[in-house]
């Protein structure tokens, strides 16, 4: 009787253990890879691989790992403890990106150019967090701010991210009178507005590599520059960060 006892009590206990193993596993699955949910980046057609925590949406905004993406196009990661800031390095661009402030800092230093460093604050629809232990940053904002697109296949939940074009170059011959105390908005996106003292966009002179001159006003209005090609070449702006328009709730970025 004894036996038959402890026989049916080993039993109960193999049981117990293969119903737990198998969940074990699959949680740890779904956790990676098998999840409906997951969300898939891609540069320019390649698949990152994040393996220790996944993208994840928070507000409709795309957050993933630092080291992840940003590595994989070529920036050197940095991780500031005190401060809980990251930075990002690659050539001319510094970025520097705080845990839970609604903006970050991009620089851009050329030493060679005859204007060698330009900054600019960018806002944020969503902060940088610690989550899971690593630092994930919003994507779409941080990328377009160094010239990459972003884009999102809803069906197959993948991001999409394209490596940029190289930046136009051109000469821009700057206003040389006096300066308006009224700004002009020279340019505007989602996240920023971009100013010159009143009427220079006008006087400002940009000729190109085939010799073709047109003023700043003109070369913006018909889509011949953008403002990174202008900030590339030297353009100082005054930028003032803006409040992001709340978006649709199923919206991504």
């Amino acid at each position: 009787m004894k036996n038959n006892t402890k026989k049916r009590f080993a039993l109960m206990i193999a049981a117990i253990m293969l119903m737990l193993v198998p969940t074990a596993v699959f949680a740890g699955a779904s956790g990676l890879t098998g999840s409906s949910d997951a969300i898939t980046v891609t540069v320019d057609g390649q698949v990152v691989y994040f393996p220790d925590q996944e993208p994840i949406l928070v507000d409709g905004t795309t957050l993933v790992p630092v080291r992840g993406v940003f590595e994989h196009i070529g920036f050197e990661v940095g991780w500031d403890h005190d401060t809980a800031t990251a930075t990002l390095t690659r050539g001319h661009f510094h970025i520097t990106v705080t845990i839970g402030e609604s903006t970050f800092g991009v620089l851009v230093y050329d030493p060679e150019s005859p204007f060698p460093g330009h900054g600019s604050i960018v806002a944020l629809e969503v902060p940088a967090q610690l989550i899971g232990g690593r630092t994930m940053l919003p994507l779409r904002a941080v990328l377009e701010s160094v010239g990459y697109s972003f884009d999102w296949d809803g069906q197959a939940r993948t991001v999409l991210i394209t490596s940029p074009a190289l930046p136009m170059i051109f000469t821009i011959e700057e206003y040389d009178g006096p300066s308006a105390m009224a700004l002009e908005l020279l340019y505007y996106d989602e996240f920023t507005r971009y100013y010159l003292s009143s009427m220079r966009s006008l006087s400002i002179m940009l000729e190109f590599e085939d010799g073709t001159r047109m003023s700043l006003r003109e070369a913006l209005d018909t889509q011949k520059v953008t403002m990174a090609d202008l900030m590339f070449n030297g353009l100082e702006v005054i930028q003032k960060p803006v409040s992001p328009e709340p978006r649709p709730e199923h919206s991504i970025t």
